[in-house]
């Protein structure tokens, strides 16, 4: 074997470490993907638990709770105040996983249940009035794709094409008929 033939093998044997580098790399990048996906799935499970554990905590929110559902006019200025208040800390909520959805760190699956929680919401009428008096700082691409879920009456198991929709049809602002 000459000088020739050990660079040759040489090259050859660096290509191939080249590879399996690479390989371990995909594989270490997919699991990370994973990890992170599931750290953010958990964080924000904690965050609704801690979100719906208030009603438990404070019984008189548990009541402006079950009142604005049964019977919303009953309810004082001030308890409809607490009430959208209480409402608008979900949306926030959700509308920073539905980014996290939206740019693929959460799976169809886990926001499936919470965009058809928000859509649920909307049907009260408290809650309906407050979403379309667009007061809630909440972003463009996150209203248009709550709007389009609403109109859409799908069970939405996906999403996509209606994500795909909102995404493509960003406002960059809001105009004052939106206000």
């Amino acid at each position: 074997m000459n000088l020739n033939d050990l660079a040759n093998l040489g090259e050859f044997i660096g290509g191939v470490a080249v590879v399996a580098t690479l390989v371990y790399l995909a594989v270490q990048i997919r699991q990370n993907t994973q990890s992170v996906r599931s750290s953010a799935e958990t964080a924000m499970s904690h965050h609704v638990a801690a979100w719906s554990s208030e009603v438990v905590h404070n019984p008189d929110l548990g009541r402006i709770w079950d009142v604005a559902a049964a019977d919303p006019d009953s309810l004082t200025d001030d308890e409809k105040r607490v009430y959208l208040w209480y409402v608008a800390q979900i949306f926030y909520l959700y509308e920073g996983q539905y980014h996290l959805f939206a740019d693929g760190h959460i799976r169809a699956r886990s926001w499936s249940s919470k965009a058809k929680f928000l859509v649920m919401l909307l049907k009260l009428p408290l809650i309906d009035s407050w979403w379309g008096s667009r007061l809630a700082p909440l972003s463009d691409d996150f209203v248009n794709y709550i709007d389009r879920l609403r109109l859409s009456g799908d069970e939405f198991p996906e999403h996509k094409g209606v994500l795909q929709d909102a995404l493509n049809s960003r406002p960059s602002i809001r105009t004052e008929s939106d206000v």
